[in-house]
């Protein structure tokens, strides 16, 4: 105590100093080891937060291949179909002419016979036709099928991706509740 007495302010103030600049250098260095730990939680975060990226654009280029290839072959089809309604018309314009014949020949049953036998052939034709119809739309109905089965798979790696960015965003949503727990302000 004899010692404190023979001190002079200016060197119980400058001890006083001292020993406030080595407990500021503490806190420092409290605080750079959280903030250390926090740059290397956000890097690595950002890392698989990125991989995650990645492999979803692929997921979806790969399932893009699947849907391409059903468009394709739905375009196929309505050409298919397309083609198969130009030939109805020229069946139908036949059936016109056939019609058109009969009022000519009224008198002529031979002529009327031979009118209807064309017309029976026609439909004969027609129903080719519309069995080919059939048959390109039920091909339409398929790859319609096809690209929703391609639809909900690619929802559910939406869906995947969603659950795993929420598992990833886990510990960053720690971080924020823990930022209340710090003495100082963040910038």
């Amino acid at each position: 105590m004899e010692k404190r007495e023979e001190r002079s302010p200016l060197e119980l103030s400058v001890e006083k100093f001292e020993h406030m600049l080595e407990l500021r250098s503490q806190v420092n260095m409290i605080v750079a080891g959280r903030v250390k730990t926090i740059v290397r939680v956000g890097v690595i975060s950002m890392a698989v937060v990125a991989v995650i990226f990645t492999l979803s654009i692929y997921l979806m280029a790969s399932r893009m291949e699947y849907m391409a290839a059903a468009m394709v072959t739905m375009n196929k089809h309505f050409s298919s179909m397309s083609d198969n309604m130009g030939r109805m018309r020229e069946v139908i314009t036949a059936m016109d002419a056939n019609v058109a014949a009969v009022p000519a020949i009224v008198g002529d049953v031979t002529a009327i016979n031979r009118s209807v036998d064309g017309m029976e052939g026609h439909m004969a034709a027609m129903r080719g036709e519309m069995t080919g119809l059939d048959r390109s739309v039920q091909h339409v109905r398929d790859s319609v099928a096809l690209m929703n089965g391609t639809f909900w798979n690619m929802n559910r790696s939406v869906y995947g991706l969603d659950r795993e960015v929420n598992t990833m965003s886990q510990p960053a949503r720690g971080f924020n509740q823990m930022r209340s727990f710090f003495p100082f302000p963040f910038p």
